[in-house]
């Protein structure tokens, strides 16, 4: 089930155990908000609902709220989020206690990598929403706070924030507040709104895949002002998944859960491969691990590999 999809479900039916799938925070909060409204009496929610993860984890403790009856309420809520460390035993018990669950006990699971294999629940897709649904979103939030924003802006936002919703909503209140009587612009969102990594590897790849050398540089420069963390690990990955697109018959999809990054991710890759020839992307993955040996065994810095790097592959 889409997480556009959860609220109208809940005015049918509550089911007893929802997994959370997907990267987006804010939409698994908003999620969960949505189960808990349908499910526990507010002014009880102290005895009904009951949270789990690697501070507290307890299996036994979990098997007892998960067999246990709710307070003046249809319902008991069992929160299970950012739980790495488990035992394949206690993923056994949570999977027994899914298949056993009580009918007035709502489960509610983030699954991870470590819990990926639990089954007998309603899943809800918390990946990214699509363009034209966050288009929407920006455009009405813009419009409740009494303001108005250009379309160039807002695509730009989306950019930026590289579709997640959790950064999103933060950079709006600031737009709203900084704009003043005009519409917000591109100018404000540059002003205003820090790329984030995964944009920065974009705008660079696009530079490099044009050939813009002035653009290229300033990009890399900019994030070698910042600091960001394992530049080259990002640039590295972008770039297999970008010759990934170009040189196999893998959906977005298929590509997307290979490689473990959002399906925007995989999207932008293949839309850059048209930038590179498919001997250009073969001599680029052969040079990033020609850098990376570089880095490793001492024979160059790696600030240094970087411009190394962006130049080699201006000239390729």
């Amino acid at each position: 089930m889409k997480f556009l999809e959860l609220a109208s479900k809940l005015k049918d039916k509550v089911e007893n155990v929802y997994f959370f799938s997907g990267n987006d925070g804010y939409l698994k909060q908003t999620a969960y908000k949505l189960i808990k409204k349908a499910t526990i009496n507010s002014n009880f929610s102290d005895f009904n609902e009951i949270f789990f993860d690697n501070e507290n984890w307890n299996v036994e403790k979990f098997i007892e709220a998960v067999n246990g009856l709710p307070f003046a309420s249809e319902y008991k809520l069992i929160h299970v989020k950012n739980l790495e460390k488990i035992s394949e035993k206690d993923k056994q018990e949570i999977q027994n206690c899914i298949d056993n669950i009580q009918p007035t006990t709502c489960l509610v699971i983030e699954l991870n990598a470590n819990l990926k294999n639990l089954h007998g629940g309603e899943i809800i897709d918390c990946s990214n929403l699509d363009n034209a649904t966050l288009v929407r979103y920006i455009n009405n939030e813009v419009i409740k706070n009494g303001k108005k924003i250009e379309p160039a802006a807002i695509n730009l936002i989306i950019d930026y924030c590289s579709q997640n919703m959790t950064k999103i909503v933060s950079e709006i209140p600031k737009l709203v507040a900084f704009c003043g009587d005009e519409p917000i612009n591109t100018d404000m969102v540059k002003s205003l709104v820090l790329p984030d990594e995964e944009f920065q590897i974009f705008e660079l790849t696009e530079a490099l895949g044009n050939k813009n050398k002035d653009k290229s540089i300033k990009l890399l420069q900019y994030m070698l002002e910042k600091k960001e963390s394992a530049l080259l690990s990002l640039v590295t990955n972008h770039f297999r998944r970008v010759a990934f697109c170009s040189l196999s018959d893998y959906s977005n999809e298929e590509l997307a859960e290979m490689f473990d990054v959002k399906p925007f991710a995989i999207l932008k890759a293949r839309n850059q491969s048209k930038y590179f020839s498919k001997v250009q992307l073969k001599n680029i993955l052969s040079l990033l691990e020609e850098v990376d040996f570089m880095i490793k065994s001492g024979q160059m810095q790696a600030e240094n590999a970087l411009y190394y790097l962006t130049f080699k592959i201006l000239s390729c």
